[in-house]
């Protein structure tokens, strides 16, 4: 595994507690547990900059804007789910505690997408942003800024039960979203 300059392990922001009120709010009086688990992603930091009007014909390239460009862009944080392949653009930069190759290892359940793939992702997802964004025709590229890095994100497996129910719950560790895994009637 090539890419591990070092992988991170993101901070909790919605902590055990929190977790458990998600579900209890759903499932009012409900006794819960909550287990913290770490999902992997691949973190791979890309710079997109603009490269001027895209001309057809005679004199492809010339004009204004074509030599010159945005010479600052922008740098983009893209997390890969290691599994899906799934790319997200971060609205943060991820910082976190750094963790040794072997527990970045150790948190993979099955085999990961290659890092050559989540490159591939993230150039995609930010081409399709880009093309929405900019002007039609206009030039842009996609460079990847650093190597790919292992992330560790937080989550956390919330179980729950009162008299009449049983419920497991997926709550996000950075900011408390949730998914319903199962809910039975006992």
């Amino acid at each position: 595994m090539s890419a591990l300059p070092g992988a991170l392990r993101l901070p909790v922001v919605c902590g055990a507690a929190e977790a458990r009120a998600v579900l209890v709010r759903r499932l009012p009086g409900a006794a819960t547990s909550a287990t913290a688990v770490v999902h992997p992603y691949w973190w791979v930091r890309a710079g997109v900059r603009r490269t001027g009007l895209r001309r057809a014909g005679r004199g492809a390239g010339a004009g204004a804007g074509a030599g010159g460009g945005d010479p600052l862009g922008e740098i983009v944080d893209v997390l890969v789910d290691v599994y899906s392949g799934k790319g997200f653009i971060a609205a943060f930069e991820p910082h976190g505690e750094p963790v040794e190759e072997a527990e970045f290892v150790a948190a993979l359940e099955r085999t990961p997408i290659p890092e050559d793939d989540a490159v591939e992702v993230a150039r995609n997802l930010l081409r399709t942003r880009v093309q929405r964004r900019w002007k039609l025709g206009m030039g842009y590229r996609v460079e990847i800024a650093e190597p790919v890095r292992g992330v560790l994100k937080p989550n956390w497996l919330v179980s729950g039960r009162d008299r009449t129910h049983a419920v497991q719950m997926l709550v996000d560790g950075l900011d408390g979203t949730h998914f319903v895994i199962s809910a039975q009637a006992l």
